[in-house]
């Protein structure tokens, strides 16, 4: 389940080093943007939980396996639901990789902040966010019902049952 989005951060890896090289600036820190739109197989809790494991690699040397330094995880088109309110919801989910690491952490805070007031403006709804702090368990994504699976019986029931 992990395999495609180690793939993604891989990618992203890769072009972050890209940019630090071409623009010529080595100490600047990347950041991971994963903008969920779509897939409802996987919710956003589980999303979350392995990215973030994903992110925690090493190399042989202990050194991060990524160039990766934080990370925003956010609802961009698809809302969520949960069960404690009828709003709309959406979430953004973000980190540092380092605790140490106040400037990403402040980054991440401005831009969580407001990102949910920027949809709720240009939508013109009103949303509820949640995110990786007050996160119930039963977020879910929003969205078409999934059809119930077809059973098909081939002995017709018995007399007096129909």
């Amino acid at each position: 389940m992990a395999a495609p989005l180690q793939r993604i951060v891989k990618a992203a890896d890769a072009r972050i080093a890209s940019t630090k090289e071409i623009l010529g600036l080595p100490a600047v820190r990347g950041l991971l943007w994963i903008a969920s739109d779509g897939n409802q197989d996987l919710q956003p809790d589980t999303v979350w939980y392995l990215v973030t494991r994903i992110l925690q690699k090493k190399q042989e040397d202990g050194a991060p396996q990524y160039r990766l330094h934080g990370m925003a995880y956010f609802s961009a088109r698809m809302v969520a639901e949960m069960p404690q309110t009828t709003l709309p919801v959406m979430f953004w989910f973000s980190g540092a990789r380092d605790d140490g690491a106040q400037e990403m952490k402040t980054l991440l805070a401005v831009l969580g902040a407001a990102w949910p007031q920027y949809v709720a403006s240009e939508q013109k709804v009103q949303l509820h966010l949640v995110d990786k702090k007050n996160t119930p368990s039963d977020l879910c994504f929003a969205g078409p019902p999934r059809p119930l699976p077809k059973i098909y019986m081939s002995d017709p029931p018995p007399r007096g049952k129909r």
